[in-house]
């Protein structure tokens, strides 16, 4: 899975600002000068690069001006300083700058909760929004103990059941993160909820359903908002990750036609045209995704591409990118555990940092050989969270490469509990048949894999057509 299938757990904030009227203030979105002695707000930064529309900007500034001058009114307005939690939550979904939103938005809502607000409405907004902050940070258990306890003070209201699908789902828990997701279906059915409602049907194996229900959270959106082009982008996810090339890339394409310059669309294009072998388009468009904004998988894609066309140098440049990316998330505390001496200070004056373990070990057998890191980062998300698929797919393929076949054979049980159709699993699953011997169902698995989708690539797509006698994927 991509970067984006974090994105759902900030979809909760955008529905609930954006509600002052836009005056059209002139684009400024740097510091706001007012009063609040009392309440100390972070400033809303000045975007840059192709961010969203100018209106949308404006509008964005004109909801700050408004929250902050109401919190400097009457400071014991919780209400409105939850906002303004939601709105750096938005504002770091929108901008890509999660290092300088999160925290503002750790320290409106924990100012509230210090406070022990009297009103249940408050303090459950307040742990909700708290919530969709620890699964941003990949502090899944953390996040599923809190939205716990705001479902205590509200069972009737949809974020919360999102928050615990989600929470559920990286923890391992499916059945308990479907009977969320009902939960939330029933009581508002919308794009947050369709949106899960795919997620969860893909891992359960039921593609065309997972297809199906992006294209309801598509119609529930609204055009041109950042969760719909989201929405668009996550379906054609769907589409390219089982071979439906053509169809990815008009959803990418209306992406970009809503949103300009949305960084994934282009990252999506960009990958479409790599497995069509137009490499020279695929390097302009992740260029163009990167300028927009930073991101480790841009990198990864970008290196993959230079190592397609031999261009070892570029690739090793673009690599080192992904994983300082990666270890930037990860902030000064080294919680992504890909350095060995493993300290634990707080990445940040509120102590948060992400949990980057997983993408780590991912990246690791993506674009080098050192399959001892790979485990060791893989590993760290294991002891957190042992029952999730994606951790045991990628454990079982560790340990594969390092000659351990028991284990990688108890991995990938574990990874395929849920019976999901993901191409990835079926090519690991025959690796694992040819190495314990059973030559004909391996080669059968493989060969079934890219029957689904004829254009994977990677490491792990090498390994199986070096098994298979490097053939065209045509001939297999």
């Amino acid at each position: 899975m991509n970067t984006l299938k974090y994105y759902c757990a900030g979809l909760f904030a955008s529905c609930l600002i954006l509600t002052t009227s836009c005056n059209q203030a002139g684009g400024e979105t740097a510091k706001v000068e007012t009063s609040t002695s009392q309440i100390e707000i972070p400033e809303l930064l000045a975007r840059s690069g192709k961010v969203g529309s100018e209106m949308e900007a404006n509008k964005m500034f004109n909801t700050y001006k408004a929250l902050k001058a109401d919190i400097a009114s009457n400071p014991k307005d919780y209400a409105s300083r939850l906002k303004m939690a939601d709105l750096f939550i938005v504002e770091a979904r929108a901008t890509g700058n999660y290092g300088y939103y999160y925290p503002a938005a750790v320290k409106m809502i924990d100012g509230v909760l210090a406070e022990n607000p009297e009103k249940s409405e408050d303090k459950f907004r307040a742990l909700t929004s708290k919530a969709v902050i620890q699964l941003s940070y990949h502090k899944f258990e953390e996040a599923r103990e809190t939205g716990r306890e705001a479902l205590k003070l509200n069972p009737h209201n949809s974020r919360v059941y999102g928050i615990l699908t989600d929470a559920n789902v990286e923890m391992g828990d499916y059945q308990q993160a479907v009977v969320m997701a009902d939960s939330m279906v029933a009581i508002r059915p919308d794009l947050r909820s369709y949106s899960r409602v795919s997620y969860l049907r893909e891992i359960f194996g039921e593609v065309k359903g997972a297809q199906q229900a992006m294209k309801m959270a598509i119609k529930a959106g609204a055009p041109g908002h950042e969760e719909t082009t989201w929405a668009h982008v996550t379906l054609g996810n769907l589409y390219e990750n089982y071979g439906q090339l053509d169809s990815a890339k008009m959803q990418y394409e209306i992406a970009l036609a809503e949103r300009e310059g949305y960084p994934f669309a282009l990252k999506g294009l960009a990958s479409v045209e790599a497995k069509k072998g137009n490499n020279a388009e695929a390097i302009k468009l992740l260029e163009q995704a990167i300028d927009n904004r930073k991101d480790a998988s841009f990198y990864e894609d970008l290196a993959l591409v230079y190592q397609q066309m031999n261009r070892m140098d570029e690739m090793g440049k673009a690599r080192d990118m992904a994983f300082a990316e990666l270890k930037g998330l990860a902030g000064n505390g080294h919680h992504n555990h890909g350095d060995k001496d493993h300290k634990h200070e707080d990445a940040n004056e509120h102590g948060h940092s992400h949990e980057v373990g997983l993408e780590m070990a991912r990246l690791y057998v993506s674009l080098t050989d050192d399959y001892d890191e790979a485990l060791h980062n893989a590993m760290h998300e294991y002891t957190v969270r042992p029952d999730n698929i994606e951790v045991n797919r990628v454990l079982a393929y560790i340990y594969l490469k390092k000659g351990k076949l028991k284990q990688a054979k108890e991995h990938f049980e574990k990874a395929g509990i849920t019976n999901t159709k993901d191409p990835q699993q079926m090519l690991i699953g025959g690796l694992i048949l040819l190495e314990d011997g059973q030559k004909e169902k391996g080669e059968k698995m493989i060969k079934d894999s890219f029957k689904v989708n004829p254009y994977q690539r990677g490491a792990i797509v090498n390994h199986a057509k070096k098994q298979l006698g490097g053939a065209p994927i045509a001939q297999l």
